[in-house]
């Protein structure tokens, strides 16, 4: 992990311990990607879980490239990328949160 992925990665941690510390409950869902989970790694009293549904489509040509070079050397992927929003994400989630909703609140 680089030097700014590591001070995010505490700066994170701080910010997720403060906002949650009343709240023992909560859990902290990653990807199965490695950056992912060593990203929440310094969040301490959570339970963590991976979920391959977090993780990212499939990157192809464009994958280690930042979004200015795809941007730059390959338009047309650049304009699928770009197109991506949080309906995408939380469509690809919903049938995981539905799942999790119900074994939480089954007595």
């Amino acid at each position: 992990m680089s030097e700014a992925g590591q001070l995010y990665s505490r700066k994170l941690a701080s910010f997720v311990e403060k906002r949650l510390k009343s709240e023992r409950t909560a859990s902290i869902w990653t990807s199965t990607l490695q950056r992912t989970i060593l990203t929440a790694h310094p969040i301490i009293g959570f339970p963590k879980i991976q979920w391959r549904a977090l993780d990212e489509i499939n990157a192809g040509v464009c994958d280690g490239m930042t979004y200015d070079e795809i941007k730059k050397s390959k338009p047309e992927e650049y304009e699928y990328v770009n197109s991506l929003t949080s309906y995408h994400l939380f469509k690809k989630i919903l049938p995981r949160l539905t799942e999790n909703f119900s074994q939480t609140f089954l007595l």
